[in-house]
């Protein structure tokens, strides 16, 4: 085992937030704020749980930022009883090839081994970020002090994993992102920062993505100071779950309007759906699969939608799995 920090021992009093309820006492604030006091040599070991690799390196940087050490990393061979796509397959590949090559990498078959092999880590703390399973309540309490989450959306209303994806079906202007504490349920643990950012008609998944990481790196400062200085964050009120996307969805109809259409293309990018993948349309007698469309004249095939026209740039083959 690899030799830790001399961090010293974490209070058992810091240790990730109670699961129910999150309650806090005074005396667990100012044990928490004297063991994060400035003269205390700092420098927590902070495992990342991911599988989006475009968004490793701004985690990783944003720690280190941060006075902190990255752990090491912890995926997984593919999404839990489904199998694996070309495109997870891809990414994963890509996690193993552009991490740090100091950054120890366990991945867990099922489950049950996350614990044990997110211990080997030895982590203090871990964020979580683009992760297609359920953290189980073992894996949970293996940092002593607890795990964040990043959730695309704004919580407590987007909670689920289509936030992003119901935010640009809404037709909203502006996407949001949360870091919250990690429970036993789905998005429901206490804020501790939150933030947006603009969507523009013409953006495409990569601009999308390339506009959200630097906002989402730029508030682990805030994070990291917040739980130091033993803030149990901001408890969630009443929210609303976003589901998959229905069958009907998955089914463009052009008498509907063109931004609707558009939006539904959109929202796809970040989409999963109960049954089939759209969006899909019939052009010239064949179905295919949307891709990337345009509210603004270009060079691509104008479709008429029930109050104008809207233009589709790039399509892919759609295969009927029934």
């Amino acid at each position: 085992m690899r030799s830790r920090r001399p961090i010293g021992s974490i209070p058992s009093s810091c240790a990730a937030p109670p699961r129910s309820g999150f309650p806090r006492s005074a005396w667990w604030r100012t044990t928490c704020a004297l063991f994060a006091r400035p003269d205390r040599p700092v420098g927590w070991r902070v495992a990342i749980i991911s599988q989006n690799p475009l968004a490793l390196a701004p985690l990783v940087d944003g720690i280190r930022a941060t006075g902190h050490e990255p752990a090491g990393l912890l995926f997984v061979s593919g999404p839990q009883g489904r199998p694996a796509s070309s495109e997870f397959n891809e990414f994963t590949q890509r996690l193993i090839v552009e991490a740090p090559p100091e950054l120890d990498i366990v991945v867990p078959a099922v489950r049950p081994r996350m614990a044990p092999l997110l211990a080997v880590l030895e982590p203090d703390r871990a964020l979580c970020a683009f992760f297609p399973w359920k953290v189980p309540p073992a894996a949970l309490a293996v940092p002593p002090l607890g795990i964040v989450n990043c959730h695309y959306g704004r919580l407590p209303h987007d909670r689920g994993p289509l936030g992003s994806a119901w935010a640009v079906r809404r037709s909203e202007s502006e996407l949001g992102i949360t870091w919250h504490w990690m429970d036993e349920d789905f998005d429901t643990g206490p804020i501790l920062a939150q933030a947006t950012f603009p969507i523009e008609d013409d953006d495409d998944r990569s601009a999308i993505r390339d506009r959200s990481f630097p906002v989402m790196a730029g508030m682990l400062p805030r994070v990291f100071e917040r739980i130091a200085s033993g803030d149990p964050g901001d408890p969630q009120g009443e929210g609303s779950y976003n589901p998959l996307f229905d069958e009907e969805f998955a089914w463009i109809d052009a008498s509907r309007p063109a931004r609707e259409v558009h939006n539904q293309v959109r929202a796809w990018w970040f989409g999963l759906g109960t049954g089939t993948r759209g969006p899909i349309i019939e052009l010239d007698g064949d179905r295919v699969r949307v891709l990337r469309t345009s509210l603004v004249e270009c060079e691509g095939r104008r479709v008429d939608c029930g109050d104008g026209p809207i233009w589709i740039l790039e399509t892919e083959p759609f295969e009927d799995a029934g």
